[in-house]
């Protein structure tokens, strides 16, 4: 199965908008009433565009032309399959307007490396898997030397790590970039331009049965934002840890409704608040939390014993080390992650 066509979160006329509308809005709360307002006789006005292939849901922004997000499905079994060939030839989304989709052009001769969002190395068990990650409806701006090329493909064989070493039944992923600051930079030729992101966010859940690592089951939870710049390799992963809710603040998305009711986002902020109070007396100032937590006066620590059990921190549950950067190595000859210019 190759990358399908998905319509447009807003589409343009009220009958594409019928299907689609509810990727922006909660499903329970969307309804027909709206599509027939007279303000919408001549259709939505778009601004992104979802699409999917077998493994991750991509949505594509066309203001900044990169992703807004793309979540991936990850399992033991799909991590550990091999079918595919590396594909080395990246496409434009033909189904995105020329005006409006990122360009090849855009990253020649700019500098930065075209960026995966869902890692090829995570989609090899079908070559239309691997082809799709290829598709710049995937791809970011990305520093390439110690950022793509290095920090970041540990970062990437850590997430595959949580579904293949058994540490999860199944993994969901959900990458994409930031754009903190005043100061924007820009590739490619106006008014088509791309941004450049500061910071890349990767959400990692783990969902685990009662025979898994940790005994009950339930869910794991931890949220990373990593700057795009090269990074020493010698930095903890933990050191990019960042509040669930920071980032999606940041993000402006809210993310797992499905699943994150309000007990289960107490019962996460409280065991974040545990975790970040370690960790601001073990880490450097300058390598704090790179999203504020609210600022002010902490909350009251809840009553735990009240909240649900079945979620909890991700780096509670298992360690959160990124593999020995001579891991890269071998990584690069067999299966290289650069794709710059």
């Amino acid at each position: 199965m190759t990358l399908r066509r998905g319509a447009a979160c807003l589409g343009t006329t009220a009958a594409a908008a019928a299907t689609t509308l509810s990727w922006c809005r909660k499903d329970e709360e969307f309804g027909g009433e709206i599509l027939k307002h007279p303000a919408l006789a001549h259709g939505f006005p778009q601004t992104n565009y979802v699409a999917a292939s077998e493994s991750f849901v991509a949505c594509f922004d066309f203001r900044t032309r990169n992703p807004a997000w793309v979540v991936e499905h990850l399992t033991n079994a799909s991590v550990r399959l091999d079918e595919a060939k590396r594909e080395t030839r990246f496409r434009e989304f033909e189904g995105i307007p020329e005006r409006m989709r990122s360009r090849l052009s855009d990253y020649a001769g700019s500098g930065f490396d075209r960026g995966h969002l869902a890692p090829a190395a995570n989609h090899k068990h079908s070559q239309d898997a691997m082809r799709d990650t290829f598709s710049l409806l995937n791809i970011s701006p990305q520093v390439g030397v110690g950022f793509n090329r290095d920090y970041w493909a540990r970062v990437e064989k850590f997430v595959r790590d949580v579904a293949k070493k058994g540490v999860a039944d199944k993994v969901t992923v959900v990458t994409g970039p930031l754009f903190l600051g005043s100061a924007q930079q820009t590739i490619g030729t106006p008014p088509s331009l791309v941004h450049v992101p500061t910071h890349f966010f990767k959400i990692v859940l783990a969902e685990t049965t009662p025979r898994a690592v940790w005994s009950g089951g339930g869910y794991a939870v931890a949220a990373f934002v990593v700057p795009n710049k090269p990074i020493q390799p010698d930095t903890p992963l933990t050191d990019f840890l960042a509040p669930l809710e920071a980032v999606e603040a940041a993000a402006g998305m809210v993310l797992f409704g499905r699943l994150l009711t309000p007990d289960r986002r107490a019962k996460l902020r409280a065991d974040e608040a545990k975790y970040f109070l370690h960790k601001s007396k073990t880490t450097k100032a300058a390598q704090m939390l790179l999203l504020p937590d609210g600022g002010g006066s902490p909350p009251p620590a809840p009553d735990t014993s009240k909240l649900p059990t079945d979620i909890t921190h991700l780096c509670d549950r298992h360690k959160c080390d990124l593999v020995a950067a001579k891991w890269l190595d071998q990584f690069k000859q067999q299966d290289d992650e650069g794709g710059g210019d």
